[in-house]
Formats: structure tokens, sequence, C-alpha cells
């Protein structure tokens, strides 16, 4: 899918990365918006004490067996990335990330978010290419016609090119291939039906060139939770656990990488983590409830993304979930026993981390906390030089360890398109 790739040493390919940013502050980042932040009109009803089930404690879960039936046997992502036309070319450029110079290494660890193909070029060309692209925006068709390709197979290092393609509110493509119910319109659906639908978008997705989807959104829902509310699914966890799995299921069958979140679950939080620090319910309370959809499902999933939450009984006060190590390295890797990528929200433009740390310590505290992937947005104009900059000196001060740095690039190779 993403063509033939270069295969000589990386140091032939030094292309210039473009128009340099004119300050040298590696938090000199533009904030972009990602579209999933508008509230809508409530979604239905307060489906909190509706038709839900009783739940057992967050370890003692047994298997939700209605999901089973939906989901693609687990398998290792780079089995759901279409295969490129020069296997051979791309597979010898994966099994070199961990030799990669360190600055190289470190820009694996970034998606940066893109609203046109010259940034998206920029940002994936170079030395140091970025380990992806998300695409932003929405009513776009920039990506249309083989461009997302193109500039995929140009690079040196094989890119994830994701998008946040949820449905509903929250679309990418939907101006290339027309809308896609909301998940609160979903799970209203048989499930089966929406497992067809999430493979049919898949397609559509692979078509254009992405590999990865930030969907399903498997936070529960609440009616008076306006940045969640009709990305939901349902109340009940589940339900969630049923028609994530579908949902997720569609894009393997497609094959697209899913990615489960927002862990540890935004869906009853205190308000929207782009505008400002929000809360969620004690950890003993969500173990009952918001966490089973994850516990359920990450096991079958390539990847899962991490919010910006604070989580009383688990986060320490000023770190939330997304640069704190008991919620990454503890909770989702240690106790969950997740072993593949986590993701970071966005670190570039959303208030309950911009109004606490600069985008390079986000993003340098949040790789140190177990995150494998840093998602940041840049302006036109600017690059990733002073951001890996800022990286390499937390390197060198033993602030990012650098077997850390290669633990993160190994779960990322697992999801790169041809990687082995």
């Amino acid at each position: 899918m993403l063509g033939q790739r270069f295969v000589r040493p990386l140091t032939v390919f030094v292309v210039a990365l473009g128009v340099v940013t004119a300050g040298t502050s590696a938090t000199a980042l533009v904030v972009a918006s990602r579209g999933d932040d508008a509230p809508p009109a409530a979604a239905g009803p307060d489906l909190r004490s509706v038709g839900t089930t009783p739940l057992p404690t967050f370890g003692n879960d047994t298997p939700n067996t209605t999901v089973s039936s939906l989901l693609v046997p687990a398998q290792t992502p780079s089995s759901t990335a279409a295969a490129p036309a020069s296997t051979a070319g791309v597979t010898r450029q994966c099994a070199q990330l961990r030799a990669l110079p360190t600055r190289a290494k470190l820009a694996q660890l970034l998606f940066v978010g893109v609203s046109d193909a010259g940034t998206a070029k920029t940002t994936l060309s170079g030395p140091n290419p970025a380990g992806g692209v998300l695409v932003l925006g929405k009513g776009s068709t920039w990506f249309a016609n083989g461009v997302l390709k193109r500039i995929a197979a140009e690079a040196v290092v094989p890119p994830v090119v994701a998008a946040d393609e949820e449905g509903g509110r929250v679309q990418r493509i939907d101006a290339v291939y027309g809308s896609m119910p909301s998940a609160y319109e979903m799970g209203r659906m048989p499930p089966e039906k929406v497992r067809d639908i999430a493979r049919k978008r898949g397609e559509q997705l692979r078509e254009l060139g992405f590999t990865m989807d930030f969907a399903p959104v498997i936070d529960l829902y609440d009616k008076d939770n306006a940045v969640i509310n009709d990305r939901a699914f349902s109340a009940d966890p589940q339900k969630v656990v049923t028609y994530g799995g579908a949902f997720a299921g569609g894009l393997q069958q497609a094959g697209i990488a899913p990615v489960l979140k927002h862990f540890p679950g935004h869906g009853r939080s205190s308000g929207d983590s782009h505008r400002e620090s929000v809360e969620t319910p004690p950890l003993a309370e969500l173990r009952k409830a918001d966490l089973v959809p994850f516990k359920a499902l990450a096991a079958s999933v390539p990847a899962v993304m991490v919010g910006h939450l604070d989580v009383p009984g688990l986060t320490a006060p000023g770190r939330p979930t997304s640069v704190s190590p008991a919620a990454i390295g503890g909770l989702l890797r240690r106790e969950m026993g997740f072993n593949g990528l986590v993701i970071t929200d966005d670190l570039s433009g959303m208030k309950a981390i911009t109004d606490r740390f600069t985008v390079a310590e986000a993003v340098i505290a949040s790789i140190a906390a177990g995150a494998d992937v840093a998602i940041i947005a840049l302006g036109a104009g600017q690059t990733l030089a002073p951001m890996l900059s800022a990286l390499e000196g937390a390197v060198t001060s033993g602030k990012l360890p650098m077997a850390r740095v290669d633990d993160a690039l190994a779960h990322l190779a697992q999801s790169k398109p041809g990687c082995r």
C-alpha cells in the first residue's frame, strides 16, 4: 500500500526539512484543533442508570462472550496494516529503528498533526522524520487522489498515517466518502452492522493511504459530559465492550489499526480537557465501570490512547494520566498487562496539559512515564528541530533514559506498516 521505499543508508537522505522555525524554543508550537471538542446537544436520555448490568470489581471481571465473535483474533499489529509494494525495503528500514541516530529515534516517537499536504511532506521527509502524522481538520479533501500514499512512499522510514475517524461530529474523510453515524447512534444498531460500518470505513481509509484510526471511543456515555457524550456507544460498560469490539474488529478486517481511547475513561469526567483540567471519578469507581471496556478489549487491539485526566487514587497532583507513571507504567502496563503501543492525546493544544507544562516538558514527561508516542501539532513554517533538541537534552541529562526510548521504538515498530 505504501509503495516502494528507498533502501540506501539513512545518511543519503539528507533532505531539507523546509522553512526553519524563526524561534528556537521547543514550546513554540501552534495550537491546532483536532475538531473533537465542540459540545453537542444532548444525544439522548440519561442512560447512566438505564439498562445497566451489575459489574464485578476490575480485578475479577469475567470475560464478555458477546463480543468474541465480533473481534478479529488477537494478532500482531503489523498484520492489520496493508503490506507495502516493496516489503523487503520497508522491512529493512523497520529493522533499523533501534539502530537510528539518537535524534532520528526521538523523531519517531512523535506523531504530528497536519492539515495540508505540504506540512505532511515536510514532517515525514529529511533525516529525522516523525514516526507518523495525524490528519486534522473537517471537510478536507487534500489527502484524496493518492496524496498520502505518495508522501508516505517517499519517507525514509515507513510512517503511521492516522485519523480521528469516529463518526458523528469527529470525522476526517466525510467530505470524500460521506458521513458515518456517531457512536451513540451506532450503539442503537445491531453490533454486526456496526462492525460492517467500521469495516467499510476502514477500507475507505486504507484506500486514501491511512494505516491507523484513533477510534473507537470506549468511554462511557454521560449526557452531561459535552466533550464525549454522543462519541460514546453507551453508559453500560458491557455494551461499550460489545460495540467498541465490533467497531475495532471491523477496522482490523479492513487492515486499519484501531486505537482505544481515552484511557482510563473520559466519559464521566468533570469537564473538557481541551479547555481545562478535569477530574474523573476515583480509581475504585473507575475499576467497576469505566475501566471495564479497556480491560476487556486492550488485548485485541494494537494501541491505546491515554487522556489528560486527573484520577483520585491514581495520579499525583498536577500530573494527569498522560504524563503519569502510575497510570501508564503501573495501571495500563503492569496491572492490565497491555504490551501494545501507548499514544498520548494531543500535548500541544489541550489546556489540561498546556496550563501545567510547556509542550517539550509534556512530551518528555509522557515518554518517561511509559507512553511510546506523543501527539503534537505544527504550524506553518515550523519544524520538529526545537522539540528534537529538547528531547536530546533530556536523554543526555538522564531525564529520559535511552532504554525507555528503545522500548518505545520496539512498541512503535509493531504498528509500522510492513514492519515485523
